[in-house]
């Protein structure tokens, strides 16, 4: 899997379809965090950028 370019339209509507299909109850696909575990991670990361 290559880095995602936020600067590519075509990506950053898969990368929000790819989100949006995500449930509390989808199961893990690597690591050990649920799906709302996860977006959490992610957030802190933008907050402190």
């Amino acid at each position: 899997m290559s880095l995602k370019n936020l600067f590519d339209p075509a990506q950053v509507a898969e990368l929000k379809q790819r989100l949006a299909n995500l449930r509390p109850e989808s199961e893990r696909q690597w690591g050990k965090m649920n799906a709302p575990q996860a977006l959490e991670h992610c957030s802190r990361g933008f907050e402190m950028a």
